[in-house]
């Protein structure tokens, strides 16, 4: 779904680029071949401080990490 800016215009929520009508928007982010994760607040927290500090003993028992890694292996 497109979010609607405050100058009456469409946004793909991913890239930010701006488009005259919704579906437009709503094209582009199809566009990007998104992956939609269900991750917690503290789980996102994790990897946000794993980015930051590459140890992998931070994502230790993290459940979006097995889900991620089902899942991006069904689509290669």
């Amino acid at each position: 779904m497109a979010n609607k800016t405050k100058d009456g215009k469409y946004q793909c929520f991913y890239c930010l680029k701006k488009y005259n009508k919704p579906e437009e928007a709503d094209k582009c982010r199809k566009e990007h071949d998104l992956v939609y994760i269900p991750i917690s607040r503290s789980d996102a927290n994790k990897l946000l401080n794993y980015l930051f500090i590459p140890d992998p003993r931070i994502l230790e028992g993290v459940p979006f990490v097995k889900f991620l890694r089902r899942t991006l292996r069904k689509r290669e």
